[in-house]
């Protein structure tokens, strides 16, 4: 959990205390799929190249993403889990996807 927060806290992202608080509930505690969706839009907007929620997430977003949570995965190791939870190989990760990704963690 210090990871996620030490990150989210020093990212360029803007994250403010209320939001770093939301990831950390919907991954760790309430699990719910409410807080999880919360989320998933947060990170859609916060890490979109326009700033505004698309109803994915990037491959780009996606490697932004992996340091948010914690991990410090290589560029070769992030493509290689980005294709493992795109189930549907779209090349988006919709909210299903990203709660089969956060349910690893």
């Amino acid at each position: 959990i210090g990871r996620i927060i030490k990150a989210m806290q020093a990212s360029e992202y803007g994250f403010d205390k209320g939001e770093v608080d939301d990831v950390v509930r919907a991954i760790y505690v309430s699990k719910s799929d409410e807080d999880q969706h919360l989320i998933f839009t947060l990170f859609d907007q916060k890490l979109s190249e326009s700033g505004a929620p698309q109803g994915y997430l990037s491959a780009d977003a996606f490697k932004k993403l992996l340091p948010l949570l914690g991990d410090n995965m290589d560029i070769g190791a992030i493509d290689a889990k980005f294709a493992e939870v795109d189930a549907d190989g779209s090349g988006k990760l919709e909210f299903d996807e990203f709660q089969a990704l956060i349910k690893e963690l």
